[in-house]
């Protein structure tokens, strides 16, 4: 893939932040299939890892990821209820995309104090998660089994109670009138 389309060069200018991957350790919670933590190692991320709440799709990006020629990264499988299983670890890069509106508020606001125990000190943590025009609302639909659009004033405080800075913020619209992505780049 190349660089200019990765979701880091996206990011960088939606928030108005350069995100510089070059020799940063990366996490992504919720990596799903492994494409971004194969962007981030394009990037020059000197070590990507992976985490992830299921055996069966680690072992596919594992796979896929080895196949493709990449080394640097190592998938985790947790309980999907908080960070625990990274402990020890420290990242430059934490990311999660389209992930923490799927979990239950609580284990969103553990993920988020959890993270800032895995970020550097000098590190960002970028998130991008659903949101509502007006109040928060949750959704529960055939195609999208739980979600929670938070309003921007609602996830933005539990980010300052986790201990997170918002450093920038990006709204990026799509084909509704109810929810939009929002983007938060955060430190310590």
């Amino acid at each position: 893939m190349e660089p200019s389309s990765s979701i880091f060069v996206r990011w960088s200018a939606q928030l108005n932040q350069p995100l510089n991957l070059m020799n940063k350790k990366v996490l992504e919670i919720g990596h799903g299939g492994a494409w971004y933590l194969a962007q981030a190692l394009d990037e020059g991320a000197s070590y990507a890892v992976g985490y992830e709440i299921s055996d069966e799709l680690n072992q596919r990006a594992y796979s896929a990821l080895w196949q493709l020629g990449y080394r640097d990264f190592e998938l985790i499988t947790g309980n999907g209820k908080d960070l625990d299983t990274l402990n020890g670890y420290k990242f430059d890069l934490i990311y999660s995309v389209t992930v923490l509106q799927h979990l239950p508020t609580r284990t969103t606001k553990r993920y988020l104090c959890d993270a800032v125990k895995l970020l550097n000190d000098d590190g960002f943590f970028v998130v991008q998660t659903l949101h509502s025009y007006g109040k928060s609302m949750k959704r529960v639909s055939v195609t999208d089994l739980f979600s929670v659009a938070y309003s921007e004033k609602e996830f933005a405080l539990h980010c300052e109670n986790a201990g997170l800075k918002q450093v920038s913020f990006a709204r990026e619209n799509y084909e509704s009138k109810e929810t939009y992505w929002g983007i938060y780049l955060l430190t310590k």
